[in-house]
């Protein structure tokens, strides 16, 4: 049994998920929603890209523009898998593997579509539940 996410008390319990997939994917989800450094028990957890508007992003080089190019975050693709350290996708694994001890990410894949601005992730792994099983995950979203 797992806690439900969004958290929910009903006549004074709190609501249980009895599927460990279910339960992964709205941890994930939960993951991607939260702006990088907004969480204040712990700054690490989130998403960094979350942070950014799509002003910053440069669209010929697919990555995100910024006027210091000292920021670590300069330069990092949008478009990409977690293979490539200086992609979002790469640190969005790492927050994963982080904050998710039921699964073990094999991949995270970030597609970005400039036309319509909007950013589709694909998560691959296994979940660790007794026997191995495989996971996969897909999020979509629109950046302003």
């Amino acid at each position: 049994m797992y806690v439900k996410i969004p958290f929910e008390i009903v006549n004074g319990n709190v609501e249980l998920e009895t599927d460990l997939k279910k339960s992964v994917d709205r941890f994930i989800d939960l993951i991607v929603a939260t702006p990088l450094r907004q969480f204040k028990a712990d700054s690490d957890f989130g998403f960094v890209f979350k942070n950014f508007r799509f002003q910053n992003f440069d669209e010929k080089k697919r990555s995100v523009a910024y006027l210091n190019d000292d920021d670590p975050m300069s330069d990092y693709k949008i478009t990409g898998t977690s293979k490539n350290p200086r992609n979002f996708a790469h640190l969005l694994k790492q927050n994963i593997e982080a904050y998710e001890p039921r699964m073990i990410v094999s991949e995270v894949a970030m597609h970005y579509n400039a036309k319509k601005h909007h950013v589709k992730l694909n998560i691959l792994g296994q979940l660790m539940d007794g026997k191995p099983q495989e996971y996969s995950h897909e999020i979509s979203f629109y950046v302003w």
